[in-house]
């Protein structure tokens, strides 16, 4: 799978004592070294108290209620997210004929498809509400306080080391935000 962004992984068991090598967080990894000291004195997402929701609309099962009008809701959408700010995009239509399951907290919102290995580019940005956010991102609430920082963590490149070597997909799912980055 040479051209496949996907990573292949194979996993091969062999009943043997266990010493604890490439085990990180019930994760086999042979960077479980660089992963547990990552991890010292640090907590999750979900430990400091954030939620993560995958973005709730589906634009392809919703093409008639996208919209270029100004006064209906804002969707976001992952191309929208570069380098730590919001930009309207021509691409797409930027807002949607809907107020259903509105996000009516300022949130984070992240890309949800990084890449893989040294090519993982994780976009992440604070939206105002009222918006609804695309399925190809993840919203984050929690601590306002914290978003500023917050950002600057997922963005920076020692959370995409970290995620070169966890993730063996080319997506970032609302699980692995919530428990694989260190805050």
């Amino acid at each position: 799978f040479e051209a496949s962004l996907q990573k292949g992984i194979v996993l091969i068991l062999k009943k043997t004592k266990n010493d604890g090598k490439y085990i990180f967080r019930n994760i086999f990894s042979p960077q479980y070294e660089l992963l547990n000291e990552q991890f010292l004195n640090k907590k999750t997402i979900k430990e400091c108290g954030f939620s993560v929701k995958t973005g709730n609309v589906v634009w392809n099962t919703n093409k008639d209620l996208l919209s270029h009008d100004t006064q209906d809701t804002l969707l976001v959408w992952a191309h929208n997210l570069k380098n730590k700010s919001f930009v309207f995009s021509n691409k797409k239509p930027q807002f949607i004929k809907s107020t259903k399951n509105l996000i009516i907290k300022k949130s984070i919102v992240v890309n949800r498809i990084i890449g893989s290995g040294n090519g993982i580019k994780i976009n992440a940005t604070i939206v105002e509400p009222p918006f609804l956010a695309e399925n190809h991102t993840n919203v984050i609430q929690g601590d306002e306080d914290c978003y500023v920082d917050l950002v600057e963590v997922l963005t920076s490149n020692n959370t995409k080391l970290i995620l070169k070597n966890i993730i063996g997909s080319t997506q970032l799912s609302k699980k692995e935000i919530e428990n694989l980055i260190p805050i």
